[in-house]
């Protein structure tokens, strides 16, 4: 699978190429796809917001999902709806994308029980948990025991700086610990912000060099 994935990224690339001719796919990018050609029962990418972890990494995650496995499901998890909507950037539909409260409460029956319709829908199925940091420890445990059940794959997307949710746990950070080297991948070139003094300031502030940046400000 993973060598026909790989042919299936280098189509990827030359059209996400042509799309952005000035900032074509930088290698931060390209080595988180090569990750997801893996299609490791569990994975993670890290990154600051503007690396491009929804233009890049999910988007191809989705492409790579839609064409290789047209038969199983792909679900966008997030905290908080507008949270999850933002994973329509990386291709979702709107109707493939749910705050984890929402899918937590179909995947059980009133008395408790996991609920058989669910695990039909969702076996084999990738789930990306988008934010992952936000996510609270007792909704990440229920998420790994409900993949298991489904033989579903995961894949957490976010950043450890990200304020935690109310009673969160260090969720991202134990996948962090757990997984192997070559079952995450960091990403660090930003390129949202489009000129050289943009990015120079987002990195200042995420370095917590906050001078520097309102120094590059000031001279706008």
């Amino acid at each position: 699978n993973e060598s026909k994935n790989l042919v299936w990224l280098e189509k990827f690339v030359r059209e996400y190429n042509i799309k952005n001719p000035i900032y074509p796919m930088n290698e931060s990018q390209f080595e988180t796809c090569k990750l997801v050609c893996k299609e490791h029962r569990m994975f993670n990418i890290q990154g600051f917001a503007g690396v491009g972890k929804t233009t890049t990494g999910i988007a191809f995650m989705y492409d790579l999902h839609k064409t290789m496995h047209p038969e199983r499901k792909i679900v966008g998890l997030a905290v908080q709806n507008t949270t999850s909507k933002a994973l329509t950037e990386g291709g979702f539909q709107n109707n493939e994308c749910f705050n984890t409260t929402s899918f937590l409460l179909k995947s059980r029956d009133r008395e408790g029980n996991i609920n058989p319709k669910f695990i039909n829908e969702n076996a084999n199925a990738l789930w990306v948990i988008y934010e992952a940091s936000m996510v609270s420890a007792e909704q990440a445990n229920e998420l790994l025991k409900l993949a298991r059940e489904c033989n579903a794959s995961i894949a957490c997307v976010g950043a450890t700086e990200q304020i935690l949710a109310v009673g969160a746990g260090q969720f991202i950070n134990q996948v962090r610990a757990t997984l192997r080297e070559d079952q995450q991948t960091e990403m660090s070139v930003v390129v949202r912000q489009r000129t050289e003094e943009q990015r120079n300031v987002a990195n200042y502030f995420r370095s917590g060099e906050p001078d520097k940046a309102i120094e590059i400000l000031k001279n706008l």
